[in-house]
């Protein structure tokens, strides 16, 4: 087996107000989910940093989240990394996902599922694709794009996760 360490944040702006209401975050502070792969954090945001051409999912510093206090790394076993690492590299430069951030919303308040839009993704959604790669069944009965930053969590957790985010405070 190999090692993945996958990574969730909080935040406190309006949107991670609604982020954390609809997943049923409110005791938890993650709205966002990445993953620490290719050297890099990989991740999809609905805003776009300074080198990023567009919102969406794309590589940038494995520094990034290393002295955010919300930031939680989680290492896990997967079956072979580089499924995990050529997914990744599947998904650099697809669009942000917003629709996905509305089929979470449609599945949980009105039970409808929502088509899965295979050219974008949001942050939980890409994470979930990578975990997917490996082999690892991370909710295999609904789509990624399905699937919240708290879900991804708690299943990761539940799936022999272990917390090593001490390895990457530089305090």
């Amino acid at each position: 087996m190999d090692k993945l360490v996958v990574g969730f944040v909080g935040g406190d702006t309006d949107l991670d107000k609604a982020i954390q209401y609809f997943s049923d975050a409110e005791k938890y502070n993650i709205t966002h989910a990445f993953t620490m792969i290719l050297d890099s954090t990989a991740e999809s945001k609905g805003v776009k940093e300074i080198d990023d051409p567009y919102p969406g999912f794309w590589l940038h510093s494995p520094m990034k989240f290393v002295n955010d206090k919300t930031a939680r790394f989680i290492e896990i076993d997967v079956p072979y990394i580089g499924f995990a690492e050529d997914m990744a590299r599947k998904l650099i430069g697809s669009a942000y996902g917003y629709s996905s951030c509305l089929a979470f919303v449609l599945r949980k308040v009105f039970h409808i599922n929502f088509p899965d839009n295979i050219h974008s993704c949001d942050c939980s959604e890409a994470q979930t694709m990578i975990l997917r790669a490996t082999g690892l069944r991370v909710y295999p009965h609904i789509q990624a794009n399905e699937v919240s930053p708290l879900m991804a969590f708690r299943w990761v957790m539940k799936h022999g996760g272990v917390d090593v985010t001490s390895r990457y405070r530089k305090d």
